[in-house]
This record gives structure tokens, C-alpha cells and sequence, in this order.
């Protein structure tokens, strides 16, 4: 379907500016004319975490991390018996508060960081109850990969009043298994976020933190808290002419943005990139050899004979 046009070079693939720009031109379009839509936006990186895989000591040198600090920062060791071999398996919250007066949450700061390839200060406890130091930066980990539970669609662009949830039928085109941009890095949909709901759509989003874009410091305009954002970009598949209309609604009650823009700068660039990227067939929907199959009113995806 869809991945076979992008492979074979035929899918007709827009950004969402393009769209609307055609639409405000009078065009007529349907789904015959468009495959992918390209969205990004910025997220607050609260509700979400990193989970790396940190050196600590030599092989052997203790059994169990007890506790363990990143630049002073709590993190979580994992229960994998990995210490024998001198790493610990630590997951970081971004919304990990310390005992600071800063206003950006001490967690999202570590990300920050961590994706600058800074050094990063270890600290760890042992369960026999030694404590040992060692540094890193990102770039020499094995492992180092982003979740989000809560990357919430932005319904700040349009007035969406009692339309919302059916404004953003479009969305559900999104399932699991689905491929995004996460920080310009090639990440997957693990499924719905921690406070989705119909009227206002959330993701759950994950990819390797090699090669990120550093995160961005947002203005105080996010409608969460935290001034510090990551960067979104999805294709939205059309499969049949209810997506279409559904994502024509939606931008026709989009609200412009300051300047009279309709998205940031740096949406509209990420959404081109993400297009790039589909044209020159480095970028599929899915991994997989799952078919999207689109009914309208289940808009579920299914694993075809």
C-alpha cells in the first residue's frame, strides 16, 4: 500500500502548510491526490524519560546498584543483574525534581546534557555499600533510548470547540508500530499516551537518543510546564477520502500563530524534512509488513492474509 508507493517513488506526499495553502487556493482535492501528510510540533518534554545503559566500575568490582546520581540527579537502577559487568541499567525522568530553585525540573536538564554530549557525572551506591564515580558522555554508551508517555497532539493551533474529537479523526490513522521523528531521529509509536483521551489525542513515543537534534528551549507559550520541548514529526497516511476531510477541517479553524504564521519556522522545516526524507525513500510508515487497512469507523490497523 502506502510503503510500496514511497518504495517505488510514486506516493504524493504534502506538508501540512502545502495543504492548507492549496485549500486556501480553491483546489478540490481528494484522496487520489494526496498519501501522506507531514505534521511536527514541539512537545513539553514533561512525561518523558531516558533509559541508559551507564558505566560505573570495572567488571566485577560489585554485585548490585543500590542507588545511583547523574550530575546530582536521582536516577533509577534497573533490576538486571548488568552491575557484574560494571554498567547499570538507569532510567531518568525529566520531571525528577532536586533540591534546587531552578523552575526547569533537574531531570530535564540532565536530558539536555545528555543529548549536548556533555559529560555527565556518575554517582553510585553498591548494595555492599561502596560508593564509586566515573563520567561519560552519550556518544560513548551502548545504549541511550528516549520514551515519551504523554506527547500530547497540539490542539493550540485551531479553536476546536465541540468539533474537537471529531475534527481529529484524522489521528487515529496513528497506531502502533507506526514511525515518527523524534528529535530528527527515526523513532516508533508504542501506542496511546498516559492522558490521552478523544477530545484531546496523546502518544506514547520512543527512539534512540544517538543523533538526536539537542532538545529545544521553547518559549513560556507551551501550554505545559516546562519551558524545554523535543520535536515531533509524523506522516499522516490518507486511505480514503474521510481522512482527507477530517484533516481539512482541521486546519480550516487553524488559528495563526504570531506573526500571522500558521506553525512555527521550525515546525514547517521539520515537516519538509520529514517529506525529504519520505521522497527519497529513507522513511516508511511502518517496519513492517503490516498493511494499513482504514475503516472509518473502527480505524484500526490489521495484519492482512
Amino acid at each position: 500500500m502506502i510503503n510500496s508507493k514511497i518504495m517505488a517513488g510514486e506516493a504524493k506526499v504534502y506538508t501540512e502548510m502545502e495543504l492548507l495553502n492549496r485549500m486556501k487556493s480553491g483546489e478540490d482535492l481528494t484522496s487520489l491526490d494526496v498519501d501522506l501528510i507531514t505534521m511536527a510540533f514541539h512537545s513539553s518534554i514533561s512525561g518523558s524519560a531516558a533509559m541508559l545503559l551507564v558505566p560505573v566500575a570495572g567488571r566485577g568490582t560489585f554485585t548490585r546498584a543500590k542507588k545511583i546520581w547523574l550530575n546530582g540527579v536521582p536516577g533509577h537502577p534497573g533490576p538486571a543483574p548488568n552491575e557484574r559487568l560494571g554498567v547499570v541499567d538507569t532510567l531518568i525522568f525529566a520531571d525528577e525534581v532536586c533540591d534546587d530553585t531552578s523552575e526547569i525540573p533537574c531531570g530535564a536538564r540532565l536530558l539536555v546534557d545528555i543529548l549536548n554530549n556533555r559529560e555527565i557525572r556518575v554517582k553510585c551506591l553498591s548494595a555492599e555499600g561502596d560508593m564509586y564515580h566515573n563520567s561519560f558522555a552519550s556518544e560513548t554508551l551502548q545504549f541511550a533510548r528516549m520514551f515519551t508517555y504523554n506527547t500530547f497532539i497540539p490542539t493550540s493551533r485551531v479553536n476546536a470547540g465541540d468539533d474537537g474529537p471529531s475534527m481529529n479523526a484524522h489521528l487515529r490513522t496513528i497506531r502502533r508500530g507506526n514511525k515518527v521523528l523524534l528529535n530528527k531521529v527515526p523513532g516508533i509509536v508504542i501506542g496511546r499516551g498516559s492522558y490521552g483521551s478523544s477530545a484531546r489525542e496523546a502518544l506514547s513515543l520512543s527512539a534512540e537518543m544517538f543523533g538526536m537534534t539537542p532538545l529545544l528551549i521553547h518559549d513560556q507559550s507551551m501550554s505545559n510546564s516546562s519551558p524545554i520541548a523535543y520535536s515531533v514529526a509524523l506522516a499522516i497516511p490518507v486511505l480514503d477520502d474521510s481522512v482527507l476531510a477530517s484533516v481539512s477541517t482541521y486546519l480550516s479553524k487553524m488559528k495563526p500563530e504570531k506573526d500571522t504564521r500558521y506553525f512555527t519556522e521550525s515546525d514547517e522545516k521539520l515537516a519538509e524534512y520529514l517529506k525529504e526524507l519520505i521522497l527519497k525513500k529513507e522513511f516508511h510508515v511502518t517496519d513492517s509488513d503490516v498493511e494499513v487497512l482504514y475503516d472509518s469507523s473502527e480505524a484500526t490497523m490489521v495484519r492482512t492474509p
